[in-house]
């Protein structure tokens, strides 16, 4: 297994920030722009990315975060819907959880760490206009800010803290879009 040293680990940082998104390179949309994104949804699909296999093996597991965040949206007033019910909606939002990881050391061997980038996205399909084709696209309509750290081993169960943190930035904003309703 390659392992990378710690200064290595702040480099991958800038390449995971620039995968994640236009969040990571952008200012995001106003605050009204991102909550009118939500009004009229119903509810929400989740997806999450696998951490990586070494986060994997390090106990924070894909599974365990997409229960972790469906259980957090549902307690903050956010219907996840089935992928059935999903399907039934013209716009098929899903709530998308991305996570990168790369596992490095300190060069000594003693100590490894996580570069960890992640993202909170909501994407819906749309059809254009004026296209030629009839296929909807999948388009980003809402998304959070991006985290970007480090943390040993040792601390990577504080990835679903950060994931919270996101979640938490979501529901605020679904709660602004659905006020009386």
């Amino acid at each position: 297994m390659r392992r990378v040293c710690l200064t290595t680990l702040v480099g991958c940082l800038a390449a995971l920030a620039a995968a994640a998104g236009p969040a990571a390179a952008q200012q995001l949309p106003g605050v009204e722009a991102r909550r009118n994104a939500l009004k009229g949804l119903t509810g929400v699909t989740v997806t999450v990315t696998s951490p990586g296999e070494d986060a994997e093996k390090d106990g924070v597991t894909q599974a365990q975060i997409l229960k972790d965040v469906e259980a957090q949206l549902r307690s903050g007033g956010v219907r996840v819907l089935s992928l059935v019910e999903q399907r039934e909606l013209p716009n098929a939002p899903a709530l998308r959880v991305r996570m990168m990881t790369v596992k490095g050391g300190d060069g000594v061997g003693t100590r490894h760490y996580y570069a960890v980038v992640v993202s909170v996205q909501l994407v819906q399909s749309a059809r254009l206009e004026e296209a030629s084709f009839r296929s909807p696209l999948r388009v980003i309509t809402w998304e959070g800010k991006v985290a970007i750290g480090i943390r040993s081993v040792e601390e990577l169960a504080s990835l679903g803290d950060l994931i919270k943190e996101r979640i938490d930035e979501f529901i605020v904003d679904w709660r602004a879009a659905h006020q009386g309703r």
